[in-house]
């Protein structure tokens, strides 16, 4: 986008992985659309040496945007506040380091690539803007290293993965790594929040409010002690089945705790990355355990009580739910048995629930604490996957579930 608000499409090179832009609209099934407005580069005040003792998080990104007002006069900055509550929608500042290590790159704050913002740590209270003079807020801080495929030679491509990853936190999506101590990754690493690859998986998506997925409820059973369902390609059609605990008052919310089922094909955001999984020409059903659970994070901050929202503690190792109980935010199910993503092991090929496969929760005592939900409910279903095949040139998943 230009200073008159002029969108070009930027056309990946053969060499280069999709744009941030198509990643999303094609993750989110033609709902999202970004555009943004590339600067200049930025002349930073501070030198290398001085760069080591500077705090970047809260100060200097106003420098950066005032900077930004000053040069491009013209541009219109309240189209970049799309919810219109005094707040830029997202800002990403990449920095000339090389992403590797803080004594090659900018300074101790220059070499990560996360997502910030202005107020975490208590550092001060958050003033909102307007409509038509919006502020700094939260923004994404990475490196050219992590952008670029050969920080020496630029003309190898662009490597959109990281950016994808720290941007997908804008939509308020959480990591699925394990941000403690220790090597889980509670998704397989396959995934664009868990290993910065892939698609987003169907709670994500859930969250994000681009699928609405089907519920297992009393209603599906009408009378009968099974139910039966069909799935389509998540990653085409957003098709997705949730499953509460039999006789759990579901809040009907991606907000709690319950089973979801997708139909994983090699296709949409995975036809490419679905190859370093070896999983290009796999097809089967995955089950994820969703236990999202929340709690008010508040802390005293000298003579006054600071809530910093909502915070999910189940994807941190170090939590006492965690650690203790094995409780995660989200975590797929093998259909091995095995709990090799605690280990920080990837998602195979025989992690997929295939024609034939069953499932109930006591029988997978690696991924559900007693044999029971995280609630302390008994799951009270048995999940069947019928069939696999296709039908009208699509590949589709028939699901049985009954009532134990």
């Amino acid at each position: 986008m230009d200073v008159d608000g002029n969108v070009t499409v930027y056309e990946p090179k053969d060499n280069e992985i999709l744009s941030l832009s198509e990643y999303f609209r094609i993750a989110s099934y033609d709902q999202l659309t970004i555009n943004a407005f590339v600067t200049d580069w930025y002349p930073h005040r501070l030198s290398f040496e001085e760069s080591q003792s500077s705090y970047w998080m809260w100060d200097e990104p106003d420098e950066v945007y005032n900077w930004v007002r000053e040069t491009y006069p013209t541009l219109d900055i309240s189209q970049f506040d799309n919810d219109k509550d005094g707040i830029i929608d997202e800002i990403v500042f990449i920095n000339t380091g090389n992403g590797i290590g803080k004594a090659e790159a900018l300074g101790h704050e220059f070499w990560g690539a996360y997502r910030y913002a202005k107020d975490y740590g208590g550092h001060e209270t958050q003033t909102y803007g307007t409509p038509e003079n919006p502020v700094v807020y939260h923004y994404v801080n990475m490196t050219l290293g992590h952008l670029l495929n050969d920080y020496e030679d630029a003309e190898k491509g662009i490597d959109t993965n990281v950016l994808i990853h720290e941007f997908g936190h804008t939509i308020a999506v959480m990591d699925y790594y394990n941000t403690g101590n220790g090597n889980a990754t509670f998704l397989g690493g396959y995934d664009m929040q868990d290993g910065n690859v892939g698609d987003w998986n169907v709670y994500s998506k859930y969250c994000a409010g681009w699928l609405t997925p089907v519920v297992a409820d009393e209603n599906c059973f009408a009378g009968s002690d099974t139910a039966e369902f069909t799935l389509r390609s998540s990653a085409l059609y957003g098709d997705a089945l949730l499953i509460p605990a039999a006789g759990y008052a579901y809040n009907k919310t991606p907000y709690d705790e319950y089973l979801i089922l997708d139909l994983f094909t090699p296709e949409g955001l995975h036809e490419n990355d679905s190859k370093l999984f070896g999983l290009e020409n796999e097809v089967g059903v995955r089950i994820y355990h969703v236990s999202d659970l929340m709690e008010q994070v508040v802390k005293n901050e000298g003579a006054s009580q600071l809530k910093y929202g909502m915070q999910h503690y189940t994807n941190n190792s170090d939590t006492i739910y965690s650690k203790q109980f094995g409780m995660h935010q989200i975590e797929i199910v093998s259909a091995t048995g095995k709990n090799r993503f605690t280990e920080g092991g990837n998602f195979r090929p025989e992690d997929f629930f295939t024609e034939g496969d069953r499932f109930a929760v006591e029988d997978f005592d690696e991924f559900f604490y007693n044999g029971k939900m995280d609630n302390g409910l008994a799951f009270g279903y048995e999940i069947a996957v019928t069939s696999i095949s296709q039908v009208n040139g699509e590949t589709v998943a028939t699901i049985r579930v009954t009532r134990k």
